[in-house]
């Protein structure tokens, strides 16, 4: 009896739950939502950035936005997910992808077996990163990242926050035309011989065609440390303004290389390099007038910008936050609104609430276009007495340009 008693109770419970589906009668035995096993203890992001390597430095600023963001929400109890009912943590999990695109792809797979939810993160991640984040099913918002070649290949997982290269192709001519200079007419460009800096020159190539620039293209190899070759040719070329996206040491080398050859053109459009503000400052008031962007700034007005920026000074000295942190932050920003929508954490139905976005962070308005690029205000900065002070556009300016830059020599610099 004791072997057959399983089985008899199993078959007359079998019998109440059939009969209760038509008599409204009580199943047997605890009954569990449908959805109880997609619900986690923790919301994983995975993010992968420079924790080691030649941009170590962009690294921290990403990791301290991150974390500052997973410390806010979660001392509100978490996220809200409606099919579990109630509020879940963030968990951040960290890849190290150290500038190298290869390495970011190691890391990405690890941090999938590890049951990642969602992944972000920088630059680096973006050439081959998507493959992964497509071959697992799980969405990657990109805090700051501007490679256009991955959004051109049908790839439905991956979205990005930054200005892509394309649009940024056309702030040399905007910005030119901002300034309105009748005698700035030609742009040199510093084309990095990889693939975000060819991807850069492409769409560079096609605005100079399309607008019948002036253009003088200049390649170089990454830590290369000599770039008088190419100052010496914008020299000679006329060229009105440098639009050069380097990374800090090269940028840097570059800069100092201008100030030794005395080449002075009216503006340089410097991108990256001076993100990392504390090694582009160690250049005491050689650093200032350089133009570049700021993903995040503090004096844009956008909603909570001001009170990050607040944390970020208390934990650094008074420093203002870098546009670094504000991607990091802007990023979870994105993810938790799109996670709070879906109701879910469900990677289909996340990656159609990120498609789906259309929010304020504190980086300013943020949708996506159907490829996951994103839709976005522009603004530029230019270090003014060493701060990144907004020039760019009218409405938003804090201060005028120093326009055109004082040259080298000039005792007033």
């Amino acid at each position: 009896m004791k072997r057959r008693l399983p089985r008899m109770t199993a078959g007359i419970c079998l019998i109440i739950m059939l009969t209760a589906s038509t008599l409204l009668l009580p199943a047997c035995g605890p009954t569990e939502t449908p959805t109880a096993a997609t619900c986690p203890e923790t919301i994983k992001i995975g993010a992968v950035i420079d924790v080691t390597g030649p941009l170590a430095a962009f690294g921290e600023d990403f990791m301290w936005g991150y974390d500052y963001a997973a410390e806010v929400i979660n001392a509100d109890g978490g996220v809200p997910v409606e099919e579990c009912g109630g509020n879940i943590p963030i968990e951040m999990l960290y890849g190290d992808h150290s500038a190298d695109e290869q390495k970011a792809v190691t890391e990405m797979e690890y941090l999938a077996s590890q049951g990642v939810h969602v992944f972000t993160g920088s630059t680096a991640i973006m050439p081959l990163g998507q493959i992964v984040a497509e071959r697992a099913g799980i969405p990657i918002v990109v805090a700051n990242g501007s490679l256009t070649g991955p959004f051109s290949e049908g790839m439905r997982y991956i979205f990005s926050l930054s200005w892509m290269n394309d649009e940024m192709a056309t702030w040399p001519f905007m910005l030119m035309e901002y300034f309105d200079d009748p005698d700035a007419t030609t742009i040199g460009f510093m084309e990095e011989q990889n693939m975000m800096g060819i991807d850069y020159g492409t769409n560079l190539r096609l605005e100079c065609v399309a607008r019948q620039a002036d253009c003088v293209i200049e390649g170089y190899q990454r830590f290369s440390g000599d770039f008088s070759t190419q100052i010496l040719a914008f020299e000679e070329a006329g060229v009105d303004f440098v639009f050069a996206p380097m990374i800090g040491p090269d940028g840097m080398a570059f800069w100092a290389q201008m100030k030794e050859l005395d080449f002075n053109p009216r503006a340089v459009l410097q991108l990256i390099a001076p993100a990392d503000r504390r090694s582009w400052t160690s250049m005491g008031e050689d650093s200032n007038y350089v133009i570049t962007t700021n993903d995040y700034h503090w004096a844009t007005g956008y909603p909570g910008a001001a009170e990050f920026d607040a944390a970020y000074q208390a934990d650094h000295d008074g420093a203002h936050a870098t546009e670094l942190a504000g991607d990091g932050y802007a990023a979870i920003q994105v993810i938790v609104d799109a996670i709070e929508r879906a109701g879910t954490v469900d990677p289909d139905a996340l990656r159609d609430a990120i498609a789906a976005t259309d929010m304020v962070t504190i980086k300013g308005p943020i949708a996506f276009n159907p490829n996951g690029t994103p839709i976005r205000e522009y603004f530029a900065v230019q270090y003014i007495d060493g701060v990144e002070t907004i020039i760019w556009p009218a409405d938003m300016a804090e201060s005028d340009p120093v326009y055109p830059f004082p040259e080298w020599t000039d005792p007033d610099r």
